[in-house]
């Protein structure tokens, strides 16, 4: 299973933080690890989670928060980042890592028909729920080294040999003093101009996640869709032009418990 490892990135005391990592802990099965980048004021937070979620490591981000969507688009887009999964995936290639938010999830808890999903996905470097162009990172499916050729814009990966300090570039890491781009835009735009990054086109994305960010599609042109993201408000009132909500529950039932 090409599978090594799920990410969430999340520096605050989110009051979904549980619901979210225990529902892919439930749908991936307890031995891929969850990997979550924590900050300095939900450390203690962090830890009350990690002793009732079997296999969630701890990493400590030196920041309080990152207050802007671009503070955490330039964390998701640094190369070592990418480096430090290539180490829990014991540097396999084709492993794969799922990247999951606070109001997102898989819309049942169902293991088998989770991993069963994913297997079919092992020649995919990138996909979620397509939105306008690019792919939703929120709720995503990555390949590690496709990850670490779009940080480095190369269709070559550096190859590290031996054992691999992972913590020194956290203690180096600083938000940068310009907003970058929306890490996902970026990743699909670099990923389709790169001749070895396979990104999924918009049918398997339908089928891997619908997302209320996309404020034209209803949920129901997303049949069966593996898992969900957006926040409430991306699903009704004036970001849509019809009440989303009850039809993304019924549809993906699992919501309900995270946003």
């Amino acid at each position: 299973m090409p599978l090594s490892s799920a990410l969430i990135v999340e520096p605050r005391e989110h009051p979904s933080s549980f619901a979210s990592i225990k529902n892919v802990r439930e749908n991936l099965g307890p031995d891929i690890p969850i990997i979550w980048f924590h900050g300095t004021k939900n450390k203690e937070f962090a830890k009350d989670i990690a002793e009732q979620i079997p296999n969630l490591k701890l990493r400590e981000i030196p920041v309080d928060n990152l207050p802007s969507a671009g503070h955490y688009s330039s964390f998701m887009l640094n190369k070592n980042l990418w480096k430090e999964l290539r180490h829990y995936a014991h540097r396999e290639p084709n492993s794969k890592t799922l990247v999951f938010q606070t109001d997102s999830g898989f819309c049942n808890l169902d293991t088998n028909k989770t991993l069963e999903h994913l297997s079919t996905l092992e020649e995919i470097d990138y996909i979620g729920a397509p939105a306008g162009g690019h792919h939703n990172g929120g709720f995503s499916y990555r390949d590690i080294d496709g990850m670490l050729k779009v940080a480095t814009r190369s269709d070559n990966i550096e190859v590290d040999s031996g054992l691999w300090d992972s913590g020194y570039w956290l203690n180096d890491w600083s938000a940068p003093s310009r907003r970058p781009k929306a890490e996902d835009k970026v990743i699909s735009a670099t990923c389709k101009n790169l001749k070895t990054c396979r990104h999924a086109d918009t049918e398997q994305g339908d089928k891997f996640s619908c997302c209320g960010m996309d404020k034209h599609r209803p949920i129901k042109e997303w049949p069966d869709a593996l898992g969900f993201h957006g926040r409430r408000h991306h699903y009704v009132g004036h970001q849509k032009p019809f009440d989303a909500l009850e039809e993304l529950f019924a549809a993906c039932p699992e919501a309900e418990h995270i946003i």
